[in-house]
């Protein structure tokens, strides 16, 4: 768990965002060319956008939160986390499992439409609905001199919590799989790029990462993506079996750069209390070889997994996550 004082972003605390540098990057090459079918679901995005913008940003976690009652009530998905929640929780009643399972449906649509609505926050109007905990340890870990490696995982809104590293420690750099549709990724993307995130693709990040971290700058991995075989490691998750990213631990090993657990937890009036844990240097492991590699991982998916037991409907339950192929 993570404990430290807290303080409110803004003026009032002396701690500013700078505005992020400009960004004359294109999108990133390789996507194919956009189609009719692209052009369709683009515009089917912003017209269920549209309501939402309309809205007071207050507005947006219930009405997203109702968005996932029916998605709920539909059944969608409901085997995978119910799965999910008995290989984890078996000793949990089946009331309560459930009672988890909806308000997980409840929370991700909320982080969805607010998420969707945040888009017209400029960079003043974010800081000020957050609550800053455990800030002092970024410095701490940037006092080193090796770059940094934030992680975390699906977990309250990681979306929010790459925005204000990205406000605060611009560029900040992220892994994510693109969409298959160019235009509604390309429109994430750029707003993205407006609070100081650069997007890393997935396929072949590592060249990547480790050249950012070398010249001491900042990137951005969540633990508990599944990854496939060949590409991952097999340790446990939650008390199970699960292939896991060995690339965070790997980077922080050969370069020394510390890793800090970073989330943002939503607080009500559409405001976010974003943690910062404390910086985990590989000092006990030793080398950079499998054996390494691993203990360190795992010290990694403690502090996660310590996260979604505290605050088990706010983890993505949604996806079979202890597939092995």
């Amino acid at each position: 768990m993570i404990r430290a004082a807290s303080h409110r972003a803004g003026p009032e605390t002396g701690l500013h965002a700078t505005a992020p540098p400009a960004d004359p990057d294109p999108p990133p090459a390789g996507a194919a060319p956009p189609r009719l079918r692209h052009r369709a679901e683009l515009a089917l995005f912003h017209l269920l956008r549209a309501p939402l913008l309309a809205l007071p940003l207050s507005w947006a976690r219930p009405a997203g939160a109702a968005l996932g009652e029916l998605l709920w009530a539909s059944g969608a998905r409901r085997r995978t986390v119910d799965e999910n929640l008995r290989r984890v929780f078996p000793e949990w009643p089946p009331a309560r499992r459930r009672a988890v399972a909806r308000a997980c449906y409840r929370h991700f649509g909320g982080m969805l439409c607010e998420s969707v609505a945040f888009t017209r926050v400029d960079a003043v109007e974010l800081c000020r609905r957050l609550t800053l905990v455990g800030w002092d340890r970024l410095d701490e870990a940037e006092a080193h001199g090796r770059g940094l490696i934030a992680i975390g995982g699906h977990t309250g809104n990681w979306e929010i919590a790459a925005r204000v590293l990205g406000l605060y420690r611009a560029p900040y750099h992220i892994v994510v799989r693109p969409f298959n549709n160019p235009l509604v990724w390309e429109h994430m993307s750029r707003d993205r790029r407006r609070f100081g995130v650069r997007e890393v693709p997935k396929q072949g990040a590592a060249r990547q990462l480790f050249r950012v971290v070398r010249r001491g700058g900042r990137v951005g991995m969540a633990m508990d993506q599944r990854v496939r075989r060949g590409q991952g490691i097999v340790l446990p998750f939650l008390g199970h079996p699960a292939l896991v990213t060995p690339l965070p631990a790997a980077l922080s090993l050969r370069t020394g750069a510390p890793a800090v657990p970073t989330f943002a937890w939503p607080e009500e009036r559409g405001r976010y209390r974003v943690e910062l844990g404390e910086p985990i240097l590989p000092d006990g492991e030793g080398g950079d070889d499998d054996e390494a590699v691993a203990a360190l991982t795992s010290r990694y998916l403690a502090v996660l997994e310590a996260e979604i037991r505290r605050r088990p409907e706010q983890w993505l339950w949604l996806h079979r996550r202890w597939r092995m192929d």
